[in-house]
C-alpha cells in the first residue's frame, strides 16, 4: 500500500514538473512569436518607409514611373505617369497594370519580360494618348520591379516629320524633272519642229525654276533649323516699300489695288533685313499670286503692346478651315486651286523664322473671302 503510495506521488510529481516545463516552454514561445511578430511589423515598417522613400524620389523624375509587384500589380505611380495616363490625384493602388494600359499584345511581352527578369527585355513603344513612351522594365529588390516610360513623343513626331518630308521632297523633284527630261526627249527627237521647240523650252524654263525655288526654300529651311540666325535689326516700313515695290509689275498685270496703311513713320525690329524681307516677301507673294484679278490687298503696319505687327489681307481663293491649321508645316498644301504652282515651304519658312527669333503668326478668313495674315515681329 505504502509502495502504490509513492507511485502515485511520483507519478503526480512527475506530471506537476512536466506541466512546468510545458508551460516554461510555451511561454517561451510565446516571447519568441512575440519578439518574431514585432521584427516582422519593424521589417513591415521599414519597407512602408523604404516605399514612401523610394515614391518621394520617383515623384521627382520626369519620366512616367510605375513601382510594380511581381504579380504585374501597379504598387506606386509617380505624378508624371498620373498625369500621362490620366489617373486622378490619387489612384486606388494596387491594381493590375491592365487597367491602366489596354493593349492584350503589349501586355503579353510585358508578361514575358516580368517572368525572365532579372534578364532584361525590350518592350514595345507605348502609345497612350497623344503621347508616345519608350518603357524599360528593371528588378527593385527581390519582389519589385520598376516600370520606367521615357517620353519619347517629340522624337517620334520627328521621325515621323522627316519620313514625311523625304517623301514630299522626292516627289516635288520627281515631277518637274520628269517633264524637264521628256521636254528635253521631245526636243532632241522633234528638233526641227519649230512650235514644239519653243513649247518645250517654256515649260522646261519654267520647271527649272520650279526646282531652283525649291532648293533654295529647302536652303532657307535647313539654314533656319541648323545655322544661327544673322545679327542686326531693320525698319519695317522700308522692307514693305522694298516687297511691294518688286511686286508691283505683277499687280499691274492682275490690276490689282494694294493699299498701304502704315500707322507709324519707323518700326526698328531686331532681325536681319534678309529675315524680315523674306518673311514678308512670302506673305505678299502669297497674297498676290491667290488674289483675283481686280480686287483689294489690304496691308497695315502697327504697333500692339509695342509689338510691331504687319498684316496682309487679301480676297483671293482664301483657305479652308480643314487646311487653316496645318498651312504652317513643311511641305503642307490645301486644295489643289491654292497648291497650284507651290512648293509648300513659303509659309512654314514664315511660321519658323518669326518663331526662332521670338515673333509668331496667325491666320483667319477675310470675309467674304480670301485670307488674312497677321504677323507679329520681336521687340
Amino acid at each position: 500500500m505504502i509502495e502504490h503510495v509513492w507511485v502515485g506521488a511520483l507519478l503526480v510529481a512527475l506530471l506537476f514538473w512536466y506541466g512546468l516545463r510545458l508551460h516554461r516552454l510555451i511561454n517561451e514561445q510565446k516571447r519568441q512569436l512575440t519578439r518574431m511578430q514585432q521584427k516582422l511589423e519593424q521589417s513591415e515598417q521599414r519597407v512602408t518607409r523604404r516605399g514612401k522613400r523610394l515614391d518621394l524620389l520617383l515623384e521627382t523624375m520626369n519620366e512616367a514611373v510605375l513601382r510594380l509587384n511581381m504579380d504585374g500589380q501597379v504598387k506606386s505611380i509617380n505624378p508624371r505617369a498620373q498625369d500621362i495616363f490620366r489617373l486622378s490625384k490619387n489612384p486606388p493602388l494596387p491594381q493590375p497594370l491592365a487597367t491602366l494600359y489596354r493593349d492584350p499584345d503589349w501586355l503579353a511581352y510585358f508578361t514575358e519580360a516580368m517572368h525572365a527578369l532579372p534578364a532584361r527585355s525590350l518592350l514595345p513603344k507605348l502609345y497612350i494618348h497623344d503621347r508616345v513612351l519608350k518603357p524599360k522594365l528593371t528588378l527593385l529588390g527581390k519582389n519589385q520591379a520598376l516600370l520606367i516610360c521615357m517620353d519619347v513623343t517629340q522624337e517620334y513626331q520627328l521621325q515621323q516629320q522627316r519620313s514625311v518630308f523625304l517623301s514630299n521632297l522626292m516627289h516635288d523633284l520627281k515631277t518637274p524633272l520628269t517633264s524637264l527630261l521628256g521636254y528635253a526627249r521631245s526636243m532632241q527627237t522633234f528638233s526641227s519642229n519649230k512650235a514644239l521647240r519653243k513649247e518645250a523650252t517654256a515649260v522646261i524654263v519654267n520647271e527649272a525654276r520650279h526646282v531652283n525655288g525649291l532648293l533654295d526654300a529647302l536652303l532657307c529651311v535647313d539654314q533656319i533649323e541648323h545655322g544661327k540666325p544673322l545679327a542686326g535689326q531693320c525698319d519695317l516700313t522700308q522692307v514693305l516699300t522694298q516687297v511691294w515695290g518688286k511686286l508691283d509689275v505683277t499687280l499691274r498685270q492682275k490690276e490689282i489695288t494694294l493699299k498701304v496703311q502704315p500707322d507709324v513713320d519707323k518700326a526698328m525690329v531686331p532681325m536681319h533685313e534678309i529675315d524680315c524681307l523674306r518673311v514678308i516677301s512670302n506673305v505678299a507673294s502669297n497674297a498676290v499670286h491667290y488674289s483675283n484679278e481686280k480686287s483689294i490687298i489690304h496691308c497695315c503696319l502697327r504697333m500692339e503692346n509695342k509689338t510691331p505687327v504687319v498684316v496682309v489681307c487679301d480676297q483671293g481663293v482664301g483657305i479652308s478651315d480643314h487646311d487653316l491649321p496645318h498651312i504652317t508645316e513643311r511641305f503642307y498644301r490645301g486644295d489643289a486651286t491654292r497648291a497650284r504652282g507651290g512648293h509648300g515651304l513659303g509659309l512654314a519658312i514664315v511660321h519658323e523664322t518669326l518663331k526662332r527669333d521670338g515673333g509668331s503668326v496667325s491666320f483667319e478668313h477675310n470675309q467674304p473671302k480670301g485670307l488674312c495674315v497677321t504677323m507679329c515681329f520681336p521687340y
